[in-house]
């Protein structure tokens, strides 16, 4: 993607005109871009009226210099749900590194929304088998973040499970390109994940939505 196609989507983002009405903000890269237009997303979510924050290809790093930007300005959001990392792993950060820009992320979202809870989402898998490079990369990234203690009103879920199968690899059904999920991959993340966003959403202190 161009520096200016992404320019475009970051201002789309900005301008959309139900930013302030927006219950759930959805930040991420690709996976989330694509997750939010899909039809068990919509059904799923529409009533939250969700705002889809995700941009193809960012890593941690242009996650930060959009809330630096305004991407979180003009929401008031019940619930951010936080999914990021595969990208950096992508392009040769470490685990480690990749762990300390989603804290990174992290913390700018607390010091903007501060009170708002967060659903971090673990670096879903990535490529067909457990042994490739990538895959590996994704389960120590994962692995880092569960021995971290997330700030208040941060909250760990590793849902990347429903995308494997029972040996392990990844089916093209499921991801044709073994990294962004396809119509079947995204109804089965929208399953795994709707429930914790509804608990979020209907603990006390939260109004339900009717």
């Amino acid at each position: 993607m161009s520096l200016a196609e992404w320019r475009r989507r970051h201002e789309a983002q900005l301008a959309a005109p139900h930013r302030a009405r927006a219950e759930i903000l959805f930040l991420g890269d690709s996976i989330t871009e694509a997750w939010c237009e899909s039809e068990p997303f919509k059904r799923a979510f529409g009533r939250y009226t969700p705002l889809n924050l995700g941009i193809g290809g960012d890593q941690t790093q242009h996650v930060l210099w959009r809330i630096d930007d305004g991407t979180l300005d003009g929401t008031s959001a019940r619930l951010v749900v936080l999914l990021i990392g595969v990208n950096n792993l992508g392009n040769g950060f470490s685990p480690d590194q990749t762990v300390a820009g989603i804290q990174a992320v992290l913390a700018k979202l607390r010091k903007r929304l501060p009170g708002v809870p967060v659903l971090l989402l673990s670096v879903l898998p990535a490529g067909e088998s457990p042994d490739d490079p990538l895959r590996r990369s994704v389960s120590d990234t994962n692995q880092r973040l569960s021995t971290w203690t997330p700030p208040p009103d941060v909250s760990l879920h590793d849902v990347g499970a429903v995308l494997v199968e029972r040996d392990g690899s990844i089916a093209p059904t499921i991801m044709a390109d073994f990294l962004h999920p396809t119509p079947l991959g995204q109804e089965r993340l929208t399953a795994a994940v709707k429930p914790l966003v509804e608990q979020v959403l209907t603990a006390p202190g939260h109004a339900t939505v009717e």
